[in-house]
């Protein structure tokens, strides 16, 4: 006795159709949920060592990194954020390259930094943030 649930050739037509409709929404959402934001450092001092980024945000999993070269002036460092939500960024010129903070005695930065909250809801996918010397 044979199954006649399989007596039936499948529709090869409808199944690449419905495939390429599950990628298509599937590559949709992924793109949705990724966010480019440019980064503009300005007050940069000098070209010795490099701007290191951290953002972060109680929706990421973890905090996402960026590092670019300094450049006296400006410099801009494209972002991906993983999600199209509010984000806190820091950053600072790490003029030395040895991926630390110098602070003075009261533990104040002696390295340019700065800190700003990202709001993608407002619209803009430009950040432009100073950089702040103590001395």
């Amino acid at each position: 006795m044979q199954n006649k649930r399989f007596e039936q050739p499948i529709n090869t037509h409808i199944m690449k159709r419905l495939t390429t409709l599950v990628c298509m929404l599937t590559f949709i959402a992924l793109s949705a949920s990724a966010h480019k934001v440019t980064l503009t450092v300005k007050g940069i001092r000098n070209d010795e060592g490099q701007i290191l980024v951290m953002v972060d945000s109680k929706s990421f999993s973890e905090p996402l990194y960026a590092a670019a070269a300094a450049r006296k002036g400006s410099i801009e460092i494209t972002l991906d954020l993983p999600e199209d939500q509010p984000c806190d960024i820091r950053l600072f010129h790490d003029h030395d390259s040895d991926f630390k903070m110098r602070t003075d005695k009261r533990g104040a930065p002696r390295d340019g930094a700065a800190v700003t909250r990202y709001n993608p809801a407002k619209g803009k996918s430009r950040i432009a943030v100073s950089l702040y010397y103590a001395e």
